[in-house]
């Protein structure tokens, strides 16, 4: 198994995160089937009082990954990430985007929602940085 690690580790360094990396490999997320199914976790979205809810068009997209789309969003059904609604209050497109290596980067416009959500108090820290102070190594 290759685990991308930075370059500014020393080698005895970066074979001891991925020791560790390994061994609480469970831990994470390596392939879609490996999502942690969403009756563990129900996400909450805390709207703006004067929100009301948005229902945009979808995107056109190039036909060739309308297969691949489908493909993703069948995944997601079948591990228990997304499930179907008869109904939704909010809608947001679709957007692929293709990678060098031919598969697709499939994201969500959330731009509209995230206009009407309240703002988070304690935005999440930049990740270089919290790297930096837990391994106390700077590049």
């Amino acid at each position: 198994m290759c685990l991308p690690l930075s370059p500014c580790l020393c080698v005895y360094l970066a074979h001891s995160h991925t020791q560790v990396l390994l061994h609480h490999k469970c831990c994470l997320y390596f392939r879609t089937d490996d999502l942690v199914p969403n009756k563990y976790y129900q996400h909450q979205i805390h709207l703006l009082h004067d929100a009301r809810p948005v229902q945009q068009r979808r995107y056109r997209m190039n036909p060739n990954y309308a297969a691949k789309v489908k493909e993703e969003i069948d995944k997601l059904l079948r591990v228990g990430f997304i499930r179907p609604v008869k109904r939704a209050t909010w809608l947001s497109p679709v957007v692929v985007v293709p990678k060098k290596n031919g598969k697709i980067y499939f994201c969500v416009d959330y731009r509209k929602l995230n206009t009407a959500t309240v703002t988070d108090g304690f935005p999440l820290p930049f990740t270089d940085s919290v790297l930096d102070t837990v391994a106390s190594h700077e590049c």
